[in-house]
């Protein structure tokens, strides 16, 4: 009975231990760490030496440096600054591009560091992020103040120019504009609207013969220096019954009501050379140019028939744009001038 025992325990000491390895309780694993992998700072951008290879020993000097949109523009103007930092002053930044005047005025919002000799520009660049300026004291450089001045006679424009120009304590800089200074002169224009033309519809209306007639009419009227540019006669057809008070035209049918015995024509000179004209030289104007036929009794007998009643005053024969007797100006384009420099004096 003992043997049979021994014989059924030997075989399960044997399978305890498998049992054990594979199903018993064991340590966890930590996961696999990654390996650290050292990071090399990033190098810094190579400083640009902007005065080194500038001749600084003839003319005077201005080193403009703006941080962006939002920042006062600074000039430094002191030439022995200028001068004493020609083989240290560096700027330093990511995106650096070398300017050109071409691209001044695209660069008002970006931090850009430019050089002027004698108030144009000669060098620059302009930075994609931050600038930093080294190696030149900027302690005394001052805020550039921008003036814009509107001008309407070329005269004194040409005089402010003039004045900005010999006077130190301003400067055109980086706002000269691109085709240089002074802008051309401008040619003022004037539009002028003629008496409406009326003609029996019957009658022939020869154009070209009335366009003379008027060019050189108002030409004979213009003052020294303005010319007559064009003649436009515009057909508008007949009239139509319009209310008095209005000019709205009267409907029949959801329709206007025709007059058939008169055509109009409208007439617009364009001048060359002026931007007004005297009153009294407008009514001489009018009264040479007036081609119009007397409509009063045969629209009064047109409108009682087609309108009943004995209200005559209450209609007015009307065409698009109104009938007209004397000559007005429709637009005038004066000669316009923008002067954009810095007052460069020092804050009180």
């Amino acid at each position: 009975m003992l043997r049979k025992l021994l014989l059924f325990i030997a075989p399960l000491a044997v399978l305890v231990p498998v049992f054990w390895m594979l199903f018993g309780t064991r340590p966890p694993v930590e996961p696999a760490q990654p390996l650290a992998v050292a990071m090399q700072p990033a190098p810094a951008p190579d400083p640009v030496f902007v005065l080194r290879d500038q001749n600084l020993e003839t003319g005077t000097f201005a080193l403009m440096i703006r941080n962006g949109a939002e920042d006062a523009t600074v000039v430094l103007r002191d030439q022995s600054v200028i001068l004493a930092a020609q083989d240290s002053a560096a700027i330093i930044g990511d995106g650096l591009t070398p300017l050109t005047p071409a691209m001044l005025a695209q660069t008002d919002a970006m931090p850009t560091l430019s050089l002027y000799r004698d108030d144009l520009f000669i060098a620059g660049y302009a930075c994609g992020a931050e600038c930093k300026v080294s190696g030149i004291d900027i302690g005394s450089a001052i805020s550039a103040i921008p003036q814009v001045v509107q001008f309407n006679d070329y005269d004194a424009y040409l005089a402010a120019i003039l004045a900005v120009t010999e006077d130190p304590n301003f400067g055109f800089l980086d706002l000269r504009p691109e085709n240089g200074l002074p802008a051309p002169r401008q040619v003022p224009k004037l539009t002028l609207d003629l008496p409406v033309v009326s003609i029996a519809a019957s009658a022939l209306f020869d154009i070209e013969t009335h366009r003379a007639m008027v060019g050189q009419a108002v030409q004979d009227s213009l003052p020294e220096g303005a010319s007559v540019a064009s003649v436009e006669i515009t057909d508008l057809g007949l009239g139509v019954i319009g209310d008095i008070d209005n000019s709205a035209p009267i409907l029949r049918a959801g329709a206007p009501i025709p007059y058939p015995d008169v055509r109009f024509h409208g007439v617009a000179v364009q001048i060359d050379g002026a931007d007004t004209i005297a009153p009294e030289v407008l009514g001489q104007i009018g009264d040479l140019t007036l081609t119009q036929v007397d409509t009063t009794a045969g629209f009064t007998r047109f409108t009682a028939a087609q309108l009943g009643g004995d209200c005559a005053q209450c209609y007015q024969l009307t065409v698009a744009g109104g009938i007209t007797d004397s000559a007005r100006i429709r637009d005038a384009q004066p000669e316009t001038y923008q002067l954009q420099y810095y007052d460069l004096r020092e804050a009180p």
